[in-house]
């Protein structure tokens, strides 16, 4: 027992409580039981943590419970991260409880985007206690936090999470659903790619999926281009599926969308299909199939005879599709859980497309600026928030950027920044460090070239003491030094493939596992990128990853 559990232990026994499990736990249970005995709690607590030295974290986690419990969520918030700073390695489970603890108290002051990483962060501990109270917190927390399908997903876990041979799978399945959507690559086709993946390994199917309607930006009313298009697609053995190998079940597609549900079909062979679909399952080697709509596109009003227009006018975006060589894969006792997975898609598909009009919006905008001749300014100059005093200039275009950086800073969403070699643009990322909210943490940058391959995941991830020849002492990686503040992708352009991998999985599940470590470690970081060379081209090359 560590010496912030002994201090929740006295505090409770001062209240008559003498219970000898998991000291947390049971203050979760006192609160809940008993709200009105938060003061006492709090009463017992803080005299204690006065005196207490190191090691105190449980204790300044159960403080901040109570305060939490009193509507107190500024106090709670400077309790709960005290407590956070304070635990060990080894106390996984008081990580999780305060860490949601801390996502409630951002949530009561606000600070949406907080809550969501801090969620982020707890999910792997909370769901690995398994307890019904945590797992009901944690819905409510993801719910008030605007996840509404990851909060969906966790509750149809939990109605089925006795169901034999199952938990496992669908504890991770959910872990990674809520890492996904809360990543800091929402808007990219990482989450996309890292839901497919969790569906295939949960499911058990030899192929996944995605099919999008073109999204061509047609007026409401005129529905465009109204046929399924191939978005991405994965097999089970982790590789990257492309448009040549875009072959799948026309009819069950087309049930899911004509019905607006999920379909699934355990024997594609002996089901009544049509003689012609039954006959290119059986040419295509499959037998059973899952399918479910996305349901995130813009609704239409009007809808044609086929199942293309109705789906439309009910806002389908897409579908989700699964299947497998092997009959009975799937059952309808699967589709509630898959359809839930096809809602959290279905979010990732509305951020991607909202980033990329976004993107189109500003390089436009970026291209007419481009085109008006610099003429001296007729009005005063805007006042800058902030002095940046690492960058000196008086060019009309350097004001302007210092004015974007005003916008820019205060706010925790990711940054590139493009120009030349010399222009200044690692100055850029410092100003956005040192003038934005994450001014207290690190600023750990990274020579994108200069990382060797072979060293790419002990760079970046770290290392145990001795975890291979050569090793020495214990090392935290780039990534997990920068928790907390800003990691500085220097020359992006430059990242070997394996380096790109490596980055975007950890970015992606907010964790990192040090090598030869047993477990991960959650990370907090803001990614301002710089570059001199045409990312976009780069793409299109295939040079660089399109997520």
């Amino acid at each position: 027992m560590s010496p912030g559990e002994d201090l929740v232990r006295e505090a409770l026994a001062r209240l008559g409580c003498e219970g000898k499990g998991d000291a947390l736990r049971e203050t979760d249970e006192l609160l809940e039981a008993d709200p009105g005995r938060a003061s006492a709690l709090v009463d017992a607590l803080l005299p204690a943590l006065a005196r207490a030295e190191n090691g105190a974290g449980a204790a300044f986690l159960a403080a901040g419970a109570a305060f939490l419990a009193l509507g107190d969520a500024n106090r709670a918030r400077e309790l709960l991260q005290e407590g956070l700073a304070q635990l060990s390695p080894g106390e996984g489970g008081a990580a999780a409880r305060g860490t949601l603890r801390l996502a409630r108290a951002e949530l009561a002051l606000g600070n949406t985007r907080e809550a969501r990483a801090a969620v982020a962060r707890s999910i792997g501990g909370v769901l690995a206690l398994r307890e019904d109270r945590l797992l009901a917190e944690l819905g409510a927390v993801l719910e008030a936090a605007g996840d509404t399908a990851a909060s969906t997903l966790l509750a149809h876990f939990r109605r089925e999470r006795h169901e034999p041979g199952r938990e496992t799978a669908r504890l991770e399945v959910v872990g990674r659903m809520v890492r996904a959507l809360n990543s800091s690559l929402l808007g990219t086709a990482e989450p996309l790619h890292a839901i497919l993946r969790a569906v295939i390994e949960e499911t058990g199917a030899q192929r996944g999926f995605l099919m999008l309607y073109a999204d061509d930006g047609s007026p409401e009313g005129h529905p465009g281009n109204e046929t399924l298009r191939f978005e991405l697609g994965l097999s089970r053995d982790g590789r990257v599926l492309g448009a040549s190998d875009f072959h799948y079940s026309t009819t069950i597609a087309a049930a899911s969308l004509e019905e607006g549900r999920c379909v699934a079909i355990p024997d594609l062979w002996e089901a009544r299909l049509p003689l012609a679909a039954a006959s290119s399952a059986q040419e295509m080697g499959l037998r059973s199939a899952l399918c479910a709509p996305l349901r995130a596109g813009r609704k239409r009003s009007g809808a044609g005879p086929d199942p293309a227009a109705l789906a439309q006018v009910r806002g389908i975006a897409g579908v989700l599709y699964v299947d497998s060589p092997t009959a009975a894969s799937f059952g309808e006792k699967d589709a509630p859980f898959f359809e839930a997975l096809a809602d959290g898609a279905a979010l990732a598909v509305r951020a991607a497309r909202t980033a990329s009009a976004l993107r189109t919006l500003m390089e436009e905008a970026e291209r007419q600026r481009a085109k008006r001749p610099l003429v001296p300014r007729s009005t005063p100059e805007v006042a800058l928030q902030h002095p940046y005093e690492e960058i000196v200039t008086r060019d009309p275009v350097m004001r302007s950027l210092l004015e974007l950086l005003d916008r820019v800073v205060v706010s925790d969403a990711n940054v590139v920044v493009r120009g030349e070699s010399g222009t200044g643009k690692e100055l850029v990322a410092r100003a956005l460090h040192r003038y934005g909210r994450r001014a207290k943490g690190p600023f750990v940058a990274i020579d994108c070239g200069a990382v060797p391959e072979g060293l790419v995941s002990s760079e970046l991830f770290g290392h145990e003491a001795h975890a291979f020849t050569g090793a020495g002492p214990a090392r935290a990686g780039l990534i997990e030094r920068a928790h907390g503040g800003i990691l500085f992708l220097d020359e992006v352009g430059e990242m070997s493939a394996a380096m790109q991998g490596a980055l975007l999985r950890a970015l992606q599940e907010g964790e990192v596992r040090r090598l030869g470590a047993e477990r991960s470690r959650a990370f907090d970081v803001r990614i301002v990128a710089a570059t001199h060379r045409d990312l976009r081209g780069m793409v299109e090359r295939g040079e660089l990853r399109h997520d």
